[in-house]
């Protein structure tokens, strides 16, 4: 059995302008070899706070925020398997104390003695954001900016462990390698926008315009060593085998105009328009914007008069058809508009004046043709509700 823990707290209040609240949690899990190691564990810290401030009648800023940091740690070698497939009668100890040369016996040298995974994640994120809105809300303007940053830092090393064969006869297995890995992720999002909404008579009109920019980067960086001298003191640094070293970062924006706009007439006659115009980075300049629009009508014919005989078992009728198109940069790598190069290998592969060089080569040709995705939908159907709601 395992053991595991969650405490939560929280704290909220709000006076005539400010409203907030604070909260605060940690978790920890034991891993299923926790009765056997001491590095098989799980814990988390997560806090949030909100809060909202009307400044004005008319003017309103706010933020939220969070923070989430979780450590794992787990022995380099964790296979339930080894310990599922073991035989009833292995021994896992030898009368000596080393450990026994059998399934069971080698899987418990490899989880005790054969290195440690360590992972630590770390993220931020926070949104402020401002609403301003005029003559009792018929025009609000919306601002709205996100970033997050995350960081994960992997630590991993393997180390030999010791077998005994037999009376003095104790032998060492495995490799021994170190490794270390940083991930750093960025995402920013920006959106601004205004809606209206006016009625008069039976018309009812409303619309939105906005812009939306968003950027993403990645980057990682790892680095690799065999041969550690010092069990003590498991680092590359102390390593004396080939080493390898890495370093990718990519990254992306999109950046877009939309609008919609909306026409009721006498909650009977409904229109609808929309459209994008949006540019992204995974794309050559002269490929790079695109416009998708989409649009919908709709009629209640429940609210015709000729409906009338009709009202007292159907609540509402209504048909509807739309035409709408969207577009997808997912499908395309970051940089396919470019030619890209990488190492031919991680070895000398070419001798030149005596001395190795290492070579490129072109991984990636350029293909500057690439463009949106454009995905189209059709639909025409209706809406139905009968008998107060009981068929719908």
């Amino acid at each position: 059995s395992t053991f595991s823990q969650a405490h939560q707290l929280s704290i909220s209040g709000a006076t005539e302008k400010t409203k907030f609240y604070l909260s605060g949690g940690v978790d920890s899990e034991d891993g299923v070899f926790s009765g056997v190691v001491k590095n098989d564990k799980y814990i988390r810290y997560s806090m949030r706070g909100k809060v909202n401030y009307q400044i004005w009648n008319w003017l309103s800023v706010s933020n939220n925020t969070s923070f989430v940091s979780t450590t794992r740690k787990k022995p380099s070698y964790y296979n339930l398997s080894d310990f599922y497939d073991a035989e009833p009668h292995d021994m896992d100890v030898n009368p000596d104390g080393t450990w026994a040369n059998s399934e069971l016996g080698i899987a418990l040298a490899q989880l005790v003695d054969g290195g440690e995974e360590k992972t630590v994640y770390d993220r931020l994120q926070s949104t402020f954001s401002a609403e301003m809105n005029f003559w009792e809300r018929m025009l609000v303007l919306n601002a709205n900016f996100t970033f997050s940053k995350s960081h994960e830092d992997y630590d991993w090393y393997k180390t030999k462990y010791r077998i005994g064969y037999g009376p003095d006869d104790v032998r060492e297995q495995g490799t021994s390698r170190a490794y270390k890995g940083s991930t750093s992720e960025l995402y920013t999002v920006l959106d601004l926008y205004a809606t209206l909404t006016k009625s008069f008579d039976k018309h009812l009109v409303s619309g939105v315009l906005g812009f939306n920019q968003e950027y993403s980067r990645w980057d990682k960086f790892t680095a690799d060593r065999y041969d550690i001298i010092s069990t003590s003191l498991p680092s590359i640094g102390l390593s004396s085998g080939e080493q390898y070293v890495d370093e990718t970062y990519k990254d992306w924006a999109i950046r877009g105009l939309f609008f919609r706009a909306n026409y009721m007439y006498d909650n009977r006659y409904i229109f609808e328009l929309n459209g994008r115009y949006d540019g992204s980075s995974r794309f050559a300049k002269g490929n790079r914007w695109g416009f998708f629009p989409s649009v919908s009508l709709g009629w209640r014919m429940s609210e015709e008069n000729f409906f009338a005989p009709l009202r007292n078992a159907v609540d509402n009728f209504k048909l509807r058809a739309s035409f709408g198109s969207l577009g997808d940069d997912s499908g395309s790598a970051a940089y396919a508009f470019l030619s890209t190069f990488s190492n031919v290998s991680t070895a000398p592969s070419v001798v030149l004046g005596g001395v190795g060089q290492n070579g490129i080569m072109t991984s990636l040709v350029a293909n500057e043709l690439l463009t949106w995705e454009r995905n189209y939908s059709y639909n025409v159907g209706f809406d139905l509700a009968m008998w107060s709601g009981k068929l719908g």
